[in-house]
């Protein structure tokens, strides 16, 4: 130990503890340079990547809704021949094979030259292998639809009870695709926070002070970065209301207080009154504004524990806990006539649009949304027979 301790007198007295100093924490502020400029390239790959993840489970999410939506409306159409029907299922079904495209078309693309694709082999299986093979599942489903509409009067009881089985077949097979990309998903945060705790480890070995100074903000930053896609994935952008996606999570949750409570549970379906034709007429920039003058309409009236959600191009649905019919009623009333109100102060000139709106109570022996979900459907669409722009609430059963 003398030995060393006169080795060590000699060392510094030859070369400066300054600059000693200077030189280690040069070296460190190098090294910790170095790694913060390979996690922070590595910080903008997960987001990229797990940004295009958010939008492609969005899509899926929507084109879900879409094949159930062209089923349904399928079936009404060959069983009442309502021309609104099959103009409501055909507009869901090209909607569905146009997403799907899309899809395809960013699976066969790698997202920039230096990042790899995100379409890997599991999700490839769950398009175009058995026994998933979702493509060629979806353009038969979508051809059936397509005969059904063009030839009503051949289709029978049985082929309709095959459509049925074919859509929760085609909304399994979405389910799958879903589940995968939420993996990948998942598996990409994973291996961020492992190299995260990698980069830990190297910076307190370096210097101390320099892992307070930029791996715990880094770690911050990354942390809201994750729950903030996770957010997107369930935020309609346009709206900023709850998308389908999440629908049957926080409906499982309003039940299952419904249940444990005992206090009523109200549901509303709000739908813009002809869309289409204010698109055909002014523009979709247009109508996107009517979209996010009734979601900003919602938000306004609506309470903290209301649930709101942009369910379909123009369908709104709210889940209102501790409301009975009635109340749900002046609520919705309290919509409409701001829509109304807002026709006013538009600039566009001779621009006025309306919505129309079902409402259904859950019933005490019902353990799911899905029945007063139906009957609040069946009640908009009987606004919609009775000229619009109005509320009606659903019987009882």
């Amino acid at each position: 130990m003398e030995v060393l301790s006169k080795n060590m007198n000699r060392f510094f007295i030859k070369h400066s503890p300054t600059k000693l100093i200077a030189i280690s924490s040069f070296f460190s502020l190098t090294v910790i340079a170095l790694l913060s400029g390979f996690i922070n390239l590595n910080v903008n790959k997960v987001i990229s990547v797990q940004t295009s993840y958010a939008t492609k489970i969005n899509i899926s999410g929507f084109q879900r809704m879409l094949s159930q939506r062209s089923a349904y409306f399928t079936a009404a159409y060959v069983e009442g021949r309502d021309i609104e029907d099959k103009s409501i299922a055909q507009e869901s079904v090209q909607l569905l094979q146009q997403r799907h495209r899309q899809l395809l078309t960013s699976l066969k693309n790698p997202l920039n030259k230096r990042l790899k694709s995100i379409s890997s082999d599991e999700l490839n299986a769950l398009y175009f292998e058995l026994p998933n093979n979702l493509d060629k599942n979806l353009n038969q489903y979508a051809s059936t639809i397509e005969e059904m509409l063009s030839n009503p009067s051949r289709v029978s009881k049985n082929d309709l009870r095959k459509l049925k089985l074919a859509s929760q077949t085609i909304l399994d097979k979405f389910d799958n695709v879903v589940q995968q990309y939420e993996a990948e998903s998942k598996e990409q945060i994973r291996n961020l926070r492992t190299l995260q705790l990698a980069f830990l480890i190297a910076i307190v070995a370096l210097f101390l002070i320099q892992v307070f100074a930029v791996i715990n903000p880094l770690l911050k930053i990354a942390e809201k970065l994750s729950a903030r896609l996770l957010d997107e994935a369930n935020i309609d952008p346009l709206t900023q209301l709850h998308n389908r996606r999440l629908l049957d999570t926080l409906s499982d949750q309003v039940i299952a207080d419904f249940k444990r409570y005992k206090k009523a549970l109200a549901l509303v379906i709000i739908d813009i009154d002809d869309l289409k034709k204010i698109n055909y007429t002014y523009g979709h920039a247009v109508g996107d504004e009517a979209i996010k003058i009734v979601a900003g309409t919602i938000r306004a009236v609506s309470r903290k524990s209301d649930k709101t959600f942009r369910t379909g191009g123009e369908e709104f649905l709210l889940i209102l806990p501790n409301t009975r019919t009635e109340g749900a009623y002046v609520l919705v009333e309290k919509i409409r006539k701001g829509v109304q109100k807002s026709n006013k102060s538009s600039d566009i000139e001779n621009f006025r649009f309306t919505v129309s709106s079902g409402v259904s109570e859950v019933l005490a022996s019902e353990n799911s949304i899905n029945n007063a979900l139906k009957r609040a459907d069946n009640a908009l669409y009987q606004a919609k027979r009775e000229d619009k722009n109005k509320t009606i609430i659903a019987k009882s059963h």
